[in-house]
């Protein structure tokens, strides 16, 4: 399927579903994750209405987010993968929203950086909901530490909420009790 019609389609979802529990679909965000994709593919799913890009990588967003961002200004672009402190110097001058905050060590150095900048972020915090060693985030006992370290010492850190990936589960219903839990 082409990248339009495959678009398209996650956005008639998006609006059924939406509407079948009383939302409004203009509220609800599609972000395209670009991780290994091909920058011509990327441009397309633009090009087609996409809105919202997510990084998995520093290093390949400092080849792609500049063109993508000098091409369509308009576009909102989220870093979704694990970020090393190292590269929060490239992270805040690349994306508009960093979804991936798991800890202190992390709050400080995006504070400090985006402070010397006198610059802002939104961010989500990541919960690590599963045991699986793949993912990554705050844990649940420790989410409200984090919490009220961001609102204390994160000025220039603007907190909007929560991500996480639930564990993975063949059974549709044991995925929706997993999350329900956490709502």
């Amino acid at each position: 399927m082409e990248v339009c019609e495959n678009l398209k389609k996650i956005q008639e979802i998006v609006t059924v579903k939406a509407r079948k529990v009383g939302r409004d679909p203009k509220d609800i965000k599609i972000l395209g994750a670009i991780k290994a994709q091909p920058l011509e593919k990327i441009l397309k799913a633009i090009s087609c209405g996409l809105k919202f890009v997510g990084e998995n990588y520093i290093q390949e967003a400092r080849e792609r987010i500049p063109f993508i961002k000098e091409k369509y200004p308009y576009v909102e672009t989220h870093f979704i993968g694990h970020l090393q402190t190292n590269k929060v110097k490239y992270a805040i001058k690349l994306f508009d929203m960093i979804e991936t905050v798991d800890r202190i060590s992390l709050v400080d150095e995006l504070q400090k950086r985006l402070s010397k900048e006198n610059k802002f972020m939104d961010i989500l915090i990541e919960v690590k909901l599963s045991n699986e060693e793949t993912k990554t985030g705050c844990l649940p006992e420790n989410l409200f530490k984090l919490v009220e370290y961001i609102l204390e010492k994160g000025k220039n850190l603007n907190l909007k909420g929560l991500m996480t990936i639930p564990p993975y589960f063949e059974d549709k219903e044991k995925v929706s009790s997993e999350v329900k839990k956490w709502q």
